[in-house]
C-alpha cells in the first residue's frame, strides 16, 4: 500500500482508516461486464513510482487512473474515497448559508468539451494507448472544440479507462458552488458511508424570494472550518449521476494487441578472449578480461553479453560490462586462470544459449626479463656455492635450477632469491650428494612469473 510503504507516504498502520480501505477494495473488486465478453474488476492500478517523485504527484496519478483518492477521516486518520456517488451526507438549506457563489464552466470558458483518454496495458506492450474521445456535444455546438488529454498511466484496462473518462468529462464541465455556512456545515465535512463519493443535498431557496434558487445534489470538493468565526467554507460540484451509467458498448472500438513479429533464432557467435593491461603506475599493472565479438552483417540490434569466473570448484559467474560488440571484466588477478562464456542479446526468438569461450591465464607482465650472466659454481663443505650477475633490466625473482644431466627441460627448481639489477647475487645449495656431477641454471622471472633465458649450464662435481 503506497500510503504505508517505506518508499511511499510512510504512514503508520495506526494512522490509516482501514474500514474505508476495505470498503474501497470491495468497490474495486466489483465485476464489470466487458464488451469483449466476460467481466473484469471495476478498478485496478498498476505501474511504478520513482523515489524522486513527490508523494502528492504519485497520489494524483493514482487518482487519475482509478478515481480513488486519500482523505482525512473524522477521527484524523487517513482513508480512501472514490467509486460512484453514494448517499448524501446531509441537506443544507438557505437558512444555514450566509453567502453563496456560483460558477458555470461554459460561461467561464473553463474545462473542455472533448476528452481524450489514454491507458497503459500489457497487451499494448506497456505503451500509453489513446482511446476514442468523449465529446460534450452541447458545449461543442456553442463554443467550438476545447480538447484535453486524460492520461491514466496506472490504468490497465480499456473499460476502466473509458468509464473514468466519461466521469471526468462530466466533472470537468460541471457547475460549481461555493457556500459559507454556520455550524450546520460541519455535517457536510465527511461522507456518510465509506466506499462512495462524498455528496450532500443543497436546497437554496431564499425565503424572501430574492436571488437564484439552487437545488440539487453536489459533491464536496473542499471543506474548510473556521473555528474563530464558527463557519464553514465549502466548495461543491454538481453531481451528474448519468455519468456513472455504463453500457459495455461504450468502451468503443476495442484496442487489439499489436502483432508480434516473427523473429529468427539468434545468430552464431564468434568471439575472441584476450586480456587488457592497464598501467596504473610506473611499477604496477592491472589486468582485465576482454571479449570481442565478430560483427554479424546487417544486425545492428545485437549486443554482446559475457561472464567470467575463476577456474576451480564452480564459483559464481560474474557479469562483464558490455558495450556493443565488446565486454570487459573488473580487475582480475595476475597469474590466475579464468573461464569465459558469452552470448548475444538482441531482437531474435528466444534467449541465446551461453557459448563456452574457454579459459584464459592472466599475465599482467608479459615481457620476460633479461638473462643473468657469469654463473659460477664452487664447492664448499657440504654445499655448492653459486654466484652470478643479475640482468640489468627489471625482474621480480631469480630461480635456481639443478639437474644431474645437461638438460634444462628436466631440471628441478631448487630455490629462489632476490637481487638488484646488474649486481652480483648468490645462492647456496645444501641438498647435495658427494661425488656427484651437477648442472646448474639461473633464470630471472617477472611479477607474472614469466622467465627470461637462463644463465648456464654451469657444471660441478662434488667431492
Amino acid at each position: 500500500h503506497y500510503l504505508t510503504h517505506a518508499d511511499g507516504y510512510r504512514l503508520a498502520s495506526a494512522e490509516m482508516d482501514w474500514a474505508s480501505v476495505e470498503a474501497m477494495a470491495d468497490v474495486a473488486d466489483l465485476p464489470i461486464p466487458q464488451k469483449a465478453g466476460g467481466t473484469a474488476p471495476n478498478l485496478r492500478l498498476w505501474g511504478y513510482w520513482t523515489l524522486d517523485e513527490g508523494p502528492v504527484d504519485v497520489l494524483d496519478r493514482m487518482h487519475a487512473s482509478s478515481g480513488i483518492r486519500a482523505y482525512e477521516a473524522q477521527d484524523g486518520r487517513i482513508g480512501l474515497i472514490g467509486g460512484n456517488y453514494g448517499t448524501p451526507a446531509c441537506t443544507i438549506t438557505a437558512k444555514d448559508i450566509s453567502s453563496i457563489t456560483t460558477k458555470e464552466a461554459i460561461s467561464e470558458r473553463e474545462g473542455y468539451n472533448v476528452l481524450i483518454p489514454f491507458f497503459l496495458s500489457e497487451e499494448q506492450k506497456f505503451e500509453l494507448t489513446e482511446l476514442e474521445p468523449w465529446r460534450d456535444e452541447d458545449r461543442l455546438a456553442e463554443e467550438g472544440e476545447i480538447s484535453a488529454e486524460y492520461r491514466m498511466e496506472m490504468c490497465p484496462n480499456q473499460s476502466q479507462a473509458r468509464r473514468l473518462g466519461k466521469k471526468q468529462l462530466a466533472d470537468g464541465n460541471r457547475a460549481k458552488v461555493e457556500i459559507v455556512t454556520n455550524l450546520v456545515g460541519l455535517k457536510a465535512r465527511y461522507p456518510r458511508y465509506p466506499g462512495q463519493r462524498h455528496t450532500i443535498l443543497l436546497d437554496y431557496r431564499p425565503e424572501d424570494g430574492s436571488g437564484r434558487e439552487i437545488v440539487g445534489e453536489y459533491e464536496v470538493l473542499n471543506h474548510q472550518f473556521d473555528p474563530i468565526n464558527l463557519e464553514c467554507r465549502i466548495e461543491l460540484g454538481a453531481v451528474d449521476r448519468a455519468s456513472e451509467e455504463w453500457d459495455p458498448e461504450e468502451e468503443g472500438e476495442l484496442i487489439t494487441a499489436p502483432p508480434t513479429p516473427e523473429l529468427d533464432p539468434p545468430p552464431e557467435l564468434s568471439a575472441v578472449v584476450t586480456q587488457r593491461i592497464i598501467i596504473t603506475s610506473a611499477e604496477n599493472r592491472q589486468a582485465q578480461i576482454e571479449v570481442a565479438a565478430t560483427p554479424v552483417p546487417g544486425r545492428d540490434d545485437l549486443e554482446l553479453q559475457a561472464e567470467y569466473r575463476r577456474a576451480g570448484p564452480l564459483p559464481l559467474w560474474e557479469r562483464m560490462v558490455s558495450s556493443g560488440l565488446t565486454a570487459r571484466s573488473d580487475a582480475v588477478e595476475d597469474g590466475a586462470v579464468y573461464s569465459v562464456r558469452a552470448r548475444w542479446v538482441g531482437s531474435f526468438d528466444g534467449v541465446d544459449e551461453w557459448e563456452d569461450l574457454g579459459n584464459i591465464t592472466i599475465v599482467a607482465y608479459a615481457t620476460p626479463p633479461g638473462q643473468p650472466t657469469a654463473l659460477i659454481p664452487s664447492n664448499g663443505t657440504g654445499y655448492v656455492h653459486l654466484s652470478w650477475r643479475n640482468p640489468s633490466g627489471e625482474f621480480a625473482r631469480l630461480r635456481v635450477y639443478r639437474n644431474t644431466a645437461n638438460d634444462f627441460s628436466t631440471a628441478t627448481m631448487i630455490g629462489t632469491t632476490g637481487g638488484v639489477a646488474g649486481q652480483i647475487s648468490e645462492y647456496q645449495d645444501d641438498a647435495i650428494s658427494a661425488a656427484t656431477d651437477y648442472w646448474y641454471w639461473v633464470a630471472a622471472a617477472n611479477a607474472s612469473g614469466i622467465e627470461g633465458a637462463p644463465a648456464g649450464p654451469a657444471t660441478i662435481t662434488t667431492p
